[in-house]
């Protein structure tokens, strides 16, 4: 069924996803609205662009040394903390399954084994996801959102050109849960959501991971960097020294750019990128004494909506109108008792989803739980 509008739609028609609750978003946000929601007994599913869980909690498996050897590293956040009593109980209940674990105690902060995209993708198991599919558009009819999708010439569509669309799914409820920019340019024109998030500013950032010869470094050497200046390096991250990581004798070095310096290079092509971030990690390595050796190889990504410089204000922290459209996501400033303190912004992430079921639980009056599946 290739269609370009949906007023031709016969809605008994079972050759698209009908459900309660849709989630467009996989990320710590998405999955947190969705497990909510389905413990409470809701009909519930995901969308994915990607071909896996995380969002910017995503993860990067490689190979080197030849293709014999294998390591991951995290692509996105080095670490999650968590201040709010919500969030650690949440995370408490994971360390107890083996899921996550506490690597500092002082700042609250976690990584999951073997890799942080291990945290959603524990959260998406009992959950429908569907990967490897991007939402083109929303269309409201007949009280119900309609999701298209941009048809890929696969088994499902074999003589469609790409430029077809189908119709993908309905639902009655939808969430956005996804980088306010997309968020904005999904909703269709002159939605009232428009004007909370059209404004909202997000920085990008550059991240290459390093990985070098079999024991070329030590711990010591690795640890003596973790103090630096740098106005190209934001974070540098050692990943093989994570628990849960199994490559002990490799060293993987992650290097996150500066949102300042990510934005003075924005076309260039990776490989100039990662040589650039290369060289200054061997300035704060030569700044302490010691000889950078040449990698094996690298990874590079960008992401373009890393960080976000300006928070929503004044929603409770998430988005929700009675046309059934909801949004969720890091980039709400969410409300909490904790003062005078920062909160990550994967905590923001789960908060937002967690105070949205809330709501949509007082709406519907259906009880809600947050214990972990």
């Amino acid at each position: 069924m290739t269609l370009q509008t949906i007023k031709n739609v016969d809605e008994n028609l079972d050759d698209y996803v009908s459900c309660d609750y849709i989630v467009v978003g996989a990320g710590v946000s998405g999955l947190t609205a969705a497990q909510a929601l389905q413990s409470a007994g809701k009909n519930v599913c995901v969308f994915e662009k990607a071909r896996g869980t995380g969002g910017r909690l995503g993860s990067k498996r490689v190979s080197f040394e030849n293709e014999n050897q294998q390591g991951g590293f995290d692509l996105g956040a080095s670490a999650f903390c968590a201040k709010t009593e919500l969030f650690k109980n949440y995370l408490g209940e994971l360390q107890a399954l083996n899921k996550v674990t506490l690597v500092d105690p002082v700042a609250s902060s976690y990584v999951a084994e073997p890799r942080n995209s291990a945290l959603t993708r524990h959260m998406s198991n009992s959950i429908n996801v569907n990967f490897s599919e991007k939402i083109s558009r929303i269309e409201f009819k007949n009280d119900k959102w309609f999701l298209f999708c941009q048809t890929q010439a696969d088994a499902r569509q074999p003589q469609a050109s790409r430029s077809d669309e189908f119709v993908m799914a309905c639902c009655h409820h939808l969430i956005l849960a996804m980088p306010a920019e997309q968020a904005s340019a999904l909703l269709p024109a002159g939605h009232v959501a428009e004007s909370w998030i059209a404004h909202t500013e997000s920085d990008p950032v550059f991240v290459s991971c390093f990985i070098f010869p079999y024991g070329s470094m030590s711990v010591s050497d690795l640890l003596s960097i973790n103090q630096f200046s740098s106005d190209v390096i934001a974070n540098i991250s050692l990943e093989h020294l994570k628990p849960g990581r199994n490559l002990t004798e490799f060293p993987m070095i992650k290097v996150t750019s500066t949102s300042g310096w990510a934005k003075q290079h924005l076309d260039k092509h990776f490989d100039d990128i990662a040589s650039y971030l290369f060289q200054d990690l061997n300035k704060q390595f030569s700044l302490n004494g010691i000889a950078t050796p040449d990698y094996l190889k690298q990874y590079t990504h960008r992401w373009l909506y890393s960080q976000y410089s300006n928070l929503i204000k004044g929603t409770k922290g998430y988005l929700s109108f009675s046309d059934g459209i909801h949004i969720v996501g890091d980039y709400f400033d969410v409300q909490t008792d904790i003062e005078g303190q920062s909160i990550d912004g994967v905590e923001r992430a789960f908060l937002s989803a967690h105070k949205l079921v809330e709501h949509l639980a007082e709406q519907s009056q259906y009880a809600l739980s947050s214990k972990v599946k």
